[in-house]
């Protein structure tokens, strides 16, 4: 522990872990946006919102890790090869995708816990595959006692954050509870980084060289810079079409308001999920939510 907090507070350029930390929560907001918005949609519609919300979380993970990389000075140069560089992209937007598609799958109780649970690994992982990453003039050393404690406080505290995170996200929908779930995911990541971290070492050996394919930090920065700018083009562009969407969305839900008929459509287990005005006035229920949104009720 004393290592880790040695290395937290004496190998980082604290300004920078400051941009990793607000890209972190900038890129965990957008990707709530984006899932919030396909628990109300189906289809292709929903399956590409729960896409671009994994690129935007998978994003933000790993932009986290290695803008938090850029800040660290270990004393030697420092470079990243870019094969395991791009694979821990890959494995940050794969896995949280998956996670996100897990917590969106149902409404059964377990769906957004075990979906944060998978979130929590890939924080875990994608640390892990970008550390694999660093190439230096010398050696990377393991000291075992910190990686099984960073391993198993790590990702332990990432994956419980994150099954917090998920849980609240499908139940809550408040201002308050935005800002909490926007918290706990930008927790989840950047713990689990200086916790992996801190089990991390660096002997310079001259007799090392640093290869000439690898990104040194400043092609590293263009490199998030550039992802950066393809994940907000994705996702602008899904909120375009979902916008295009709504619209006719808000037609059919309006027309369905002003029937004079009473009209109600229930799923295959009884449950009443869309009504229009007039149903709600003859049977005295709730009129939470704007019109045309998914709601449920007890039949």
């Amino acid at each position: 522990m004393f290592r880790a907090l040695n290395s937290i507070a004496m190998e980082y350029d604290w300004r920078v872990v400051a941009v990793a930390v607000l890209v972190c929560a900038s890129a965990s907001l957008m990707a709530l946006h984006l899932l919030r918005r396909a628990q109300v949609l189906s289809g292709s519609a929903r399956a590409l919102s729960i896409a671009a919300s994994g690129t935007a979380i998978g994003f933000s993970i790993w932009a986290t890790h290695f803008i938090a990389m850029l800040a660290y000075n270990p004393g030697v140069p420092v470079a990243y090869t870019i094969g395991f560089t791009l694979l821990s992209l890959l494995t940050a937007v794969s896995v949280t995708s998956l996670g996100l598609a897990t917590a969106s799958a149902g409404s059964a109780w377990w769906a957004a816990p075990v979906g944060g649970a998978i979130v929590g690994v890939g924080v875990g992982a994608t640390h892990y595959v970008g550390l694999w990453a660093i190439e230096v003039p010398g050696r990377v050393t393991w000291d075992m006692s910190p990686v099984a404690a960073s391993t198993a406080i790590g990702i332990l505290f990432a994956i419980l954050l994150a099954m917090g995170a998920l849980t609240l996200a499908s139940r809550r929908r408040s201002p308050q509870a935005t800002l909490t779930v926007t918290t706990l995911l930008t927790l989840a990541i950047v713990s689990d980084h200086f916790a992996t971290m801190g089990a991390v070492g660096i002997v310079a050996d001259p007799a090392r060289s640093i290869s000439a394919l690898s990104l040194v930090p400043g092609l590293l920065a263009v490199a998030v810079a550039c992802v950066a700018v393809a994940v907000l083009s994705l996702c602008l562009a899904v909120n375009f079409i979902d916008r295009r969407h709504g619209e006719e969305h808000q037609q059919i839900a309006t027309a369905f308001d002003h029937m004079s008929q009473g009209l109600g459509m229930f799923d295959p287990e009884g449950r009443l999920l869309l009504v229009n005005n007039r149903y709600r006035e003859m049977y005295g229920l709730s009129a939470d939510g704007g019109a045309g949104e998914t709601r449920r009720y007890a039949a």
